[in-house]
Order: structure tokens, then sequence, then C-alpha cells
């Protein structure tokens, strides 16, 4: 794997610690490896060999390595300290492969360090064809110059002192062009990063297998793959880390009562916690030899029973290795791009194409290379990939600028299907209500503001599709309640959906809408052969709200809307396109209010310090006077990680103390860690937490710990009869011996129990101490810590600055670890970071965004016609499309048998319901027949007596049978509520194994669409076709790339003279022919 992290000068230091006494060092266990210069940059300085102390620090100040010559202008010898200076990539090795190089059979040793040395560079000098610099103004310019260069060192150990071999190639922020020293662009840097993380891998293997036989078993859609043969016990061990908070406390509080007589109390406990929290994370060890390193792990193998000599059995496997099939590594590379985003960029289109080749992917490590630009450029060139605009002036190459934007025509099709069917739904006469009666009651519910006014336009408009888009804190849970009530007084059937099962519980306990479930659920119903079950139906008296709009994919959104449009129904799409969005390909609900006629919310509620709600209104649209306002309100600090962890902490356990909620939230889970450890410390000191450790999972839990739940389990009924779902925060009141929790819930919703293989499992319960920012979307606090990085975007800021009623402060992580004062908060490199932060953003183009398709169609033009798919890529997809279909259905059996017993519950709960109106009706009858007999029996007592304990008979035996229909339909309705658990269970299983799947075969089936409509176009035409190239050329022509929002009033005209021009085309939708 490769990482990428910026460095400052500050951090030369640690770098240049971990050097060995000479070269030869690294082998003869004197150290880690001395640091070695490299790149063409490095060349040009005159650079070579082995770097001398202080080297580093110089390169990283802009100056010259050798005699510290200032190289630009910001060479001053005294440079702050926390500037960037350069970007550190760490190429890490596989754990099997770390510990055969470092623990493996002596022969073996330095020929896998000698691998490992010889790949890692390969990929840098591959990484270095995306070197460039920016010129002119605002970095208009993008100059390239293929050379980077700077220090590289190789480490043998983690920070929790386990093996695992890695290589620091610390690049300097510098580049040369026209004689001139520049910075380095580092946004082509970050974008290929994970892709050459990839290739590092692929080569590692290839040449693994070439020169020591070793195999490796399927490689995981990240490009990592284990060692064939490799003991999964002896990984494990090496895997840990070591130094667990309890364990380092427990040594600290032993070595004080070992010196000083007696034991730690109180707060000084509590101290020595904080500590052991801190430090087991954050410390990195002194330098030792690696031979002492080596000693110590091999006594730890043998502690633990293990034989070092079973890794000669991962050696000397030599096996043929698979062929590439070009057209399907191809085609399943554009089907998994577009499922993941709308669109991407050059790197991006390596990560799938790496994913789809064999695990050894060929003979040599620059086999690999060739073959991965191969297929690349294959992607890139193919008739379905449309290459975006390039709005810079690239200078010293024909190539490209490698953040340039592509998309794919499907997902354009899907994008702009969308478009016309929203369009053709305008002014239709959908969900429309009585003006009078919307607008009493959404004033009466709402006051005569902008949400009453959303609810009447919507329930007025008579569109098929309305759309509200509402920022964090605008009440829209309470504009969707309201919508609701109108449409259900009217008579009409609501339906409330989500993209998440926490956000539809929120539809149905806080909106009160019965019928809410998630958006899948409700869209394989609709698909499924049979009909969806009666909740999932729709018609034409039924009106879909859909919360949280921007988290839904865009193909799940443009599906709805057809379902909408097919049944008649009324579609209202609710969300807030500057929050975090979906993390498939997404955008369609940014796209549709660009493009029409939308309910805006901008008065924030939330908040109750009216300059923190305009403030916030601001940072949602990236204006940096709206940092100035938190800045000058002192809700904006900087620090240290372990400093702000602490402070954080402290602001936590007051607000609890005394009752109120403050949420503290990071960008990560590995930044909550330190907190979430923190907490625990304390909380054990001050006996809130009870009993011994014990470890559930991955989790040291103990009785009263407070816990996430991760994922959903329907089938786990609380004492309320709720599911649990993903989100939901509960305290343990008891741990049972097989690793189950009893947990009650924090939010009143019950008690339950955590089954074993539901704790015990990977990531589905956590710490709720602090929350990540994607888990804390949707939520309200009285105040809220944002821990934000670098790396942090404007939304995810806005997201979480915005979840507190009184208090929303952003602590800025200082990632050399200087600490600063409150007055240096504000000094210009913190703001500098906050700019970009806030210039940055998480949302990726949409296709339409990318170019503009000929007037919402995508029109193969004579250019065209001449590239559609060989035969053989024809038969490629055709049978990859037959096998996904076909796991599809093996891997949708077990969701399909739950469906099954759902309907069979549910026609015994029909059966039973019948059973008690009947029932009913007899008792009905009976009790009336007793009445009238026993009236009758005042006049002709003697007569009547037979007759009336005839009746009473009748009623008591009748009552009989109504309590036991009763019976049987309480247990009809627990067999059912139990039967829908199940299903929607093993309907999400299936969901997250099988989406991507799904996804990536519509795109196949889209391919074969366009292949088949150019084929007819040539036809008609008369065009005689040339396939059987590898060279389709996919640069856009026939599109214009001079994109534009157009407005719906433009839009409008468009469509009509596009329907006019079209033929054979209707107002039913320009796609039929797709």
């Amino acid at each position: 794997m490769m990482s990428i992290a910026k460095v400052s000068i500050g951090n030369a230091d640690y770098y240049e610690s971990r050097i060995g006494r000479s070269p030869e060092g690294y082998y003869t266990g004197e150290g880690d490896s001395p640091g070695t210069y490299f790149g063409q940059l490095a060349e040009r300085l005159e650079a070579e060999g082995e770097a001398s102390p202080g080297a580093l620090e110089r390169f990283l100040d802009g100056r010259h390595p050798l005699d510290g010559t200032p190289l630009n202008h910001r060479s001053t010898g005294t440079s702050s300290t926390s500037r960037i200076g350069g970007f550190d990539l760490t190429l890490s090795c596989p754990k099997d492969v770390s510990i055969a190089a470092l623990l493996g059979p002596e022969e073996y040793r330095k020929l896998i360090l000698d691998t490992f040395s010889d790949v890692a560079m390969e990929t840098i000098d591959a990484l270095e064809l995306h070197a460039w610099t920016r010129q002119g103004s605002g970095g208009s310019i993008k100059a390239f110059t293929g050379e980077l260069g700077g220090i590289a060192y190789i480490h043998t150990d983690s920070r929790a002192q386990d093996p695992n071999l890695h290589m620091h190639v610390i690049v300097a922020n510098m580049q040369y062009v026209d004689g001139k020293w520049l910075t380095l662009d580092a946004r082509p840097l970050y974008s290929m990063v994970k892709a050459h993380g990839m290739l590092f891998q692929a080569k590692l293997r290839a040449e693994l297998a070439r020169r020591l036989g070793v195999a490796f078993d399927d490689q995981t859609s990240d490009g990592q793959a284990t060692v064939r043969g490799f003991p999964p016990e002896l990984r494990e061990l090496f895997s840990k880390r070591r130094s667990q908070v309890l364990t380092e406390s427990q040594r600290r509080q032993d070595k004080y009562a070992g010196e000083s007589g007696r034991e730690l109390t109180g707060k000084a406990v509590t101290k020595v916690n904080a500590q052991a929290v801190l430090t087991t994370r954050a410390q990195k060890s002194d330098p030792v030899d690696l031979d002492v390193r080596q000693k110590a792990w091999a006594q730890e193998v043998q502690a633990a029973g293990f034989d070092l000599n079973k890794l000669y059995d991962c050696f000397g496997i030599f096996e043929p290795r698979e062929p590439l099939n070009v057209e399907e590594i191809a085609a399943m590379a554009i089907g998994d791009l577009s499922a993941s985003k709308p669109s991407w960029r050059h790197g991006e289109a390596m990560k799938p194409v790496l994913a789809q080749l064999p695990v050894i992917s060929g003979d040599s490590s620059s086999e690999v290379a060739d073959n991965l630009t191969r297929l690349t450029d294959r992607v890139l060139s193919d008739f379905s990939v449309i290459e975006g605009g390039q709005p810079y002036d690239v200078v010293g190459t024909d190539r490209d600028y490698p953040m340039r934007p592509h998309t794919t025509v499907s997902t354009i099709l899907q994008e702009h299907q969308a478009i016309a069917t929203v369009l053709n739904s305008e002014r239709k006469g959908n969900g429309l209500l009585d003006r009078a009666a919307v607008s009493a009651e959404a004033t009466e519910a709402l006051g005569d503001g902008e949400q009453a006014a959303a609810v009447l336009n919507v329930a007025t408009d008579g569109n098929g599709v309305s759309l509200i888009r509402a920022p964090a804190g605008s009440g829209k849970t309470r504009l969707c309640k309201t919508l609701a009530s109108c449409y259900n007084n009217a008579g009409w059937s609501v339906v409330g959906l989500a993209p998440s099962a926490a956000a539809a519980e929120v539809l149905r306990q806080e909106a009160e809408i019965e019928r809410s479930s998630t958006l899948t659920k409700l869209l394989v119903e609709n698909d499924h052969e049979a009909g969806p079950m009666h909740p999932y139906r729709l018609d034409r008296s039924t009106v879909v709200i859909l919360d949280e709009a921007s988290l839904a994919a865009t193909n799940d959104t443009a599906q709805l809307i057809d379902l909408a449009r097919e049944a008649g129904s009324k579609l209202v799409l609710v969300g807030d396109d500057q929050q975090l969005q979906s993390v498939e390909a997404g955008g369609l609900f940014s796209v549709l209010c660009e493009h029409f006629d939308t309910n805006e919310l901008t008065e924030v509620r939330r908040m109750t310090a009216q300059w923190e709600r305009e403030a916030s209104i601001g940072l949602r649209q990236g204006h940096t006077v709206a940092l100035h306002q938190y800045m000058e309100h002192q809700r904006v600090h900087s620090g240290a990680a372990d400093k702000l962890v602490q402070a954080a902490f402290e602001r936590w356990d007051t607000a609890r103390k005394t009752g109120r909620s403050l949420m503290v939230m990071a960008r990560t889970n590995d930044r909550l860690d330190d907190f979430n450890q923190l907490a625990r410390s304390h909380m054990r000191e001050s006996g809130e937490l009870r009993g011994s450790d014990v470890q559930i999972g991955k989790l040291a839990i103990a009785i009263g710990d407070e816990i996430l739940t991760r994922r959903n389990a329907r089938w786990i009924r609380t004492t309320s009869k709720r599911s649990v779902i993903n989100g939901d925060r509960w305290e343990v009141t008891r741990i049972r011996p097989d690793g189950a929790l009893d947990v009650t819930s924090m939010d009143g919703r019950g008690k339950a129990t955590l089954p074993a293989d539901y704790t015990t499992a990977d990531d589905q319960i956590s710490y709720a101490y602090g929350s990540t920012v994607h888990r804390a979307q949707g939520s309200t606090v009285d105040e809220a810590i944002l821990l934000v990085d670098q790396a942090a975007s404007r939304n995810l800021m806005y997201v979480g600055a915005t979840r507190g009623r009184e208090n929303n402060e952003i602590w800025l992580v200082d990632e050399d670890g200087t600490t600063r004062s409150n007055k240096e908060t504000q000094d210009a490199a913190d703001r500098e970071v906050l700019y970009q932060i806030l210039r940055r953003t998480d949302q990726e183009a949409t296709g339409s965004e990318v170019v503009w398709a000929r007037e919402l169609g995508y029109e193969i033009d004579d250019d065209r016609i001449h590239q559609l798919l060989t035969q053989a890529g024809r038969l490629a997809i055709e049978r990859k499309v037959h096998q996904i279909h076909g796991n599809l259905h093996k891997k949708g059996a077990d969701a399909e048998a739950a469906r099954a017993a759902v309907i069979e519950a549910q026609k015994e709960l029909d059966e039973a319901t019948k059973a008690v109106e009947r029932s009913g009706t007899k008792l009905g009858a009976s009790e009336k027949r007793l009445e009238v007999e026993e009236a009758q029996g005042i006049i002709g007592r003697f007569r009547g007596r037979h007759d009336i304990a005839a009746a009473r008979t009748s009623v008591t035996k009748v009552t009989e049978l109504r309590h036991s229909a009763l019976t049987e339909l309480e247990s009809a309705s627990s067999k059912l509520e139990d039967a829908q658990s199940t299903y929607d269970t093993a309907l999400e299983i299936t969901q997250q194994t099988t989406r991507r799947e799904q996804a990536i075969v519509g795109s196949l089936k889209q391919r074969l669409a366009l292949d088949d409509r150019g084929r007819r176009a040539a036809a008609a035409a008369g065009t005689q076709t040339t396939v059987g190239t590898d060279n389709q050329s996919g640069n856009g022509r026939g599109l214009n790339p001079a994109y534009r929002f157009r407005t719906a009033e433009e839009h409008r005209a468009d469509m009509d003279a596009f329907y006019e021009q079209a033929h054979g085309y209707g107002r039913d939708g320009p796609y039929r022919g797709i």
C-alpha cells in the first residue's frame, strides 16, 4: 500500500534519527537504512547515494541538499518549521512479506529485501510521470516536469514495534521549469497515490513469484493479497496493538508502587490513564538495531509456540500465469467506474483495472506496468468513455493534465433520463391538494414562514417530482412531518424513504410516517418478478418522501423517479447537496436542484445565536468571511493532536457531569481512538465502568461502557419492539460468557441482547464516546467539537460545525505537533489551512457537469460509428453479464427464502384477522340472541328457560372462539414481525455484497445497448462498421464540453425543439431505443 502525508521542516529529525551507521547497516543489523537520494530532480542537483545528516531539512526548506544554497524565494534558512516542505510517500509491504523478509529463512531474507527496495523505487519512477507544477495567475498554466526528488528511508517496524517493512519516500516540494524553482503541484500526486499503491503490490507479487516462487491467494478489491500457505496465526501474532492502554497504565502504576512503596489513587490514577492512552498510540520508538529487534520477535514467536521453519512452505511454488482477457477487464473496469463515481480521473481509472487483473499479472514487474498502461489506455479510449474539458493551459508535454475529468455515456444517460422524466412530469396534477386547507394546516404547524411556504408549494404545484433543499438545522424533519400530515388528512397514503435505516427510523418516529423504510428495500420489492408486497406498492394516491436525497446513489434515485412516474405517484426529494454525499456514484439530487424550480430553505433554526445561524450558511457556501466569524467568537482553536484530544475530553467530561450533551467528532475512526480510550480510562477511575474488561471482538468492554451498533440487525428486537439499527447508542448492563451483551438504549428505545455472533464480528460495534462526522450527520446536541485536519473538506467541516444548538467549535489539528497559544490560532498558517479546507469539496462532478450531451441525449455521430465493440469484446461482456446474474441469483437465495416466509406469515395474519372478524360477528349475533331470549323470558318465564340457557352457552362458546382467534392473531402478528426482521436482515446482507455487482451489470448492459444503437445507426446510414481494434477513441466528439447549468425555462424550450427534431422520440421519454 501507499499513503501520502505532508511533511514540514520540523519533521526532518524523525526520519534522520532512524539512520544507521553505514550503508550496509540495514543488512548487518545496525539500525535502519540510511537515507538515499532518489529521482531525476536529485540528479539535476547532482545529489546521489547516501544523504548526509541535515540534507533532508535543507531539501524541505527549498535549499540545495548538499551545500544549503537557497533555490527559491522560500529559502531563508530560518523558515517556519510548520511550513509544508515536502510529502511523505510511504510504501508498505503486506504483513506476510514483512514477516518473511525479517524472520523468514536466512537465505531468502536479503533477496526479499532487495526485491522490495527495487519495486518501491520502480513505483516512484512511475509516479514521476505525474510530476507537474503551476504557473500563471492562479496556477492556470500546468507545466509538466516529470521530475521528483528527495530522500528515501527504509524502516522495519511499526509504531507497535511489530515487523513492518516500509519505505518513506520524502518528496521535496520543488520543481524546476525554465530556469526557475517552483513548488510541486500536489493534486496529481494525491490523485495517483492509491493506484500506485496497488501497482506497487502487483509489481511486488510478480517479482516475488519470479525470483522466489511465492504464490498468492486471490486479491481483494483494494489490490492486496496474502501469501499462499502463510500461517494465519503468525500473521495475527504481529497484527496487534501490542501496548494496550490498560497494560501500559498498570505498568506505570506498578513502577510507581515499586519505587515509592505506596499505590496511586484518585486523580493520580486518572492522570496515569490519560498518559497511557496518548503514549500507546502516539509515541515512536527510538532507533534499535535490527538484530535486536529480530531476536525479540523470534522470542515472541517461540513463546507463542510457533515454528518459523514452516515459512519454507511459502517458497518454490511456481505456477502458470493466468492469461489476461483485455475486453473483459476493460468492460468490468468501466462498469466499476460508472458504479462508483459520476466522474473520475486518470488515477481513479487505474484502480479498477488493477483490481480486475489476476493476482500475478505479469512475468516481471515491468510487464505488470506495461499491462496496466495498455489496459488503462484501453479504458480511457473506449467509445463509452467521455473526456471532459480541460480549463488549463498545458506546457512541457502533449499529454493531458491528469486531473482532467472523465465520465461514461451510461452515467450521462441516467442523469439526463431523470431530468427528462422530471421535466415531463411538471404541471401534470400529481399530488394536488386544496390550497386553503394546506395553508391553514401548514401555518398552524410551522408558522408563517418559508417552511410553511415550501409545504404549500409542494402540495399545490402539481409536479410529479418536487424538490426541497434544506441546510443543516433548517427543520426539514418538522417540514416532512407537516407535509405528510397534510396528505394523510386528505386521504392519501404517504411513504417515507431514506438511504439508511437510521434516517428511515427518524421519518417513522419523528416525522410520524408509519410506512417508512430504506430506499433500497422499496426498489428491490418493486423490481421483484412477482411484484411488490403491499406496504411497498405505489399508486396514484401515494406520496413518496425521500429524505437525505443527497446521500442516495444516482442509480437508486433515478430508479425511484421512474417508479413514481410509472405508478403515477407524487415524489418529493428532500436533502442538502452541500453536506456529505453518497459513497456510490451520486449527485443526481444536485443536478435536479440546479435545473428545476426548488423550494429553498434558508433560515437556520437549530443554533441559538443569530450570528452562528448566518455563519453556518456562509460556511455551507464556502465563504471565508464565515470562518472569520467563527474566529472572532473564539470558536476556532489549534494545537497538537494529543493536547486537543485531552482538552476535548475535559470539555466532554464537564458537560456530561452537568447533564448536557456534547459531541466530539473527527474525520476518521483512528482520530477517535485516543478520545474513546481516554473517556474509558476516566470512567474506570470514577467507578462508572464496573468489573473487569472483557475482550469482545476488537474492543475491551466492561459493564457501563457506552457502545454504538454499526450494522442493522432487525432480527434483534428491543423491549419496545424496536429493531437494532446502525447508529444506535447503548449502555452495556451485562456481559454474558459467550460474548453476548445485554444493553439499554441511550435514546429511549428499550433494552436488548446483542448476541455473540453480532458483537464479535468485525466493525459491528464501537465505542460511542466520540463520533465520526459521517455518523454524526443528522444529529443534534447542545454543544459540538470538531477535530479537523488538513485532509478535511468543506462538506465535512460544514456538517461537523452545525451539530450543536448552543455552541459549535472547530479545533484544527496541527500536523507537525506544534503547540500554539489561543492568540496564535488566528495566525496566517492556520487560516490558510482552513481556507484550503473551505475550497476543497467532497462532491464529484456529475456526468452533466463534465460534458453537456446534445439536448438531453447522447448521439453517436459518424466518427463514432466506426468505434463499436469488437466481437470479442461483445462476447466478453455478454459472458460477464451472464456470470454476474448467476452470482446475484445465488447470493439472493437467502433473501428470497426470507421474503417467501414474510408472504406466508402475512397470509396467516390475514386469515387470523378474518377469523377474529368472523368470531366478532358471531359473538355479536349470539349476544343479541341472548338479549332477545332474556327479554322474552320475562313473559314466558318457564317456557324461555331452556332457550335462555342455550343462548348463554352459545355466547360462552363463541367468546372462547374469539379469545382463541385473538391469540392466533397475536401469534400471527408476532410471526410476521419476526419474518419481516429476518427478511430485512437477509436483504441488507445481500445488498451489501451485491450492490456493486448490480450497478456494474447495469453499466455492462448499457454498453451493449449503445453498441446495438451504433450498429443500427451504421446500418441505417449504409456505413460499414469497423471493429477489431483496441484503439477506440473516446474524446467526446459529438458532445459539447462547454457545459453550463441551464435553467428550467431553457430546458423546456430545448426539449420541445428536441422532440420535434428527433424522429420517433416522444414526450414519454427520448431513450426508448436504448
